[in-house]
């Protein structure tokens, strides 16, 4: 067993199976835990975003925090949120993980149909309807139709044939699943080749040249800190990597005038239901003093010297079209 215990730490494990305990994370610390089967503790109770990809370890442990765990390896992973009632993010990339997010609102991601497949399914072990989500919106899903559920008394397995795939997601326990317990693409009538991300200005569900010629999310679907703001099909007006305020400030005008708000939805009214609200926030006499408010956690703001990689939070969250 190694602990780290309070500050950054570097610690590098080599061979053997291993436990490894750390108070908390910071951009500081760097884990390697060699070969064998190894185990992350993270103990604590602040938030943690962690890429495990790069960390060499089998078995991760979050802390009480709202935790945010991605692993874009192939290998298999075990992943556990079980240490507070926090609402955490688990993805396991591909390879047939074992996912565990304890008590709270916990979404479980994918980012690509071959993420957990008939020959390699992920399990989850703790969801729990009405609360937890699985969010397939990666993955050109775009509704429940496109699954299939069956279920016995130890386990509910989740289909989808789409695109030709093999995709299965196994849950413990017999759940009854409904579109709720899902976040899917959203997809609009318009046809074309490019899947892109876009805002209907003008809250009526339709995405139109009138809607300020488009304001589009430019997004490569394998990393989704690629992307750009393109406005009125410029390509100088884009807001890319290193953005900072002062780049943002040229797209203010373009968005949903009411009360500086995004209708997400598309029904022409701001509502908590609209993801829990995205406000970009302006102040009346200085619109270069704004911010994007994710679910009302005053830390997810997109302000002063924001960079692409701030912005990435923000993608989920925006209406999705086919173009």
């Amino acid at each position: 067993m190694i602990t780290g215990g309070e500050g950054s730490d570097r610690i590098f494990a080599k061979g053997g199976d291993d436990i490894l305990t750390i108070d908390g994370w910071d951009n500081l610390n760097y884990i390697d835990g060699g070969e064998g089967t190894d185990v992350l503790i993270i103990e604590g109770d602040d938030p943690v975003s962690l890429s495990l990809s790069d960390l060499n370890v089998e078995i991760v442990t979050g802390n009480a925090g709202d935790n945010i765990f991605s692993y874009e390896g192939t290998s298999s992973i075990v992943i556990e949120s079980e240490g507070g009632s926090n609402d955490d993010i688990l993805n396991g990339g591909e390879g047939d993980d074992t996912m565990t997010g304890g008590e709270g609102n916990d979404i479980f991601v994918y980012d690509t149909l071959n993420d957990s497949t008939i020959t390699n399914p992920d399990i989850i072990t703790d969801f729990e309807v009405g609360k937890d989500k699985i969010d397939l919106s990666r993955v050109s899903i775009n509704d429940f139709n496109q699954l299939t559920i069956e279920q016995n008394n130890q386990q509910t397995s989740i289909y989808s044939t789409v695109n030709d795939s093999n995709f299965l997601v196994n849950l413990e326990g017999n759940i009854g699943l409904s579109q709720d317990n899902f976040i899917f693409l959203i997809t609009f009538g318009i046809a074309s080749n490019n899947v892109k991300h876009t805002l209907d200005i003008d809250g009526n569900r339709i995405i139109e040249q009138q809607d300020h010629n488009l304001r589009n999310i430019y997004y490569s679907r394998f990393n989704k800190t690629e992307f750009d703001f393109l406005i009125n099909n410029n390509p100088n007006d884009l807001i890319g990597e290193n953005a900072t305020r002062a780049d943002a400030n040229s797209i203010f005008n373009y968005f949903d005038e009411m009360d500086s708000l995004l209708d997400i939805d598309g029904n022409n009214l701001i509502e908590p239901q609209d993801h829990n609200l995205i406000n970009l926030y302006a102040s009346g006499l200085d619109v270069i003093e704004f911010g994007f408010l994710i679910e009302n956690f005053s830390n997810d703001l997109i302000g002063a010297n924001a960079t692409r990689n701030d912005a990435s939070s923000i993608f989920a969250y925006f209406e999705t079209i086919v173009l």
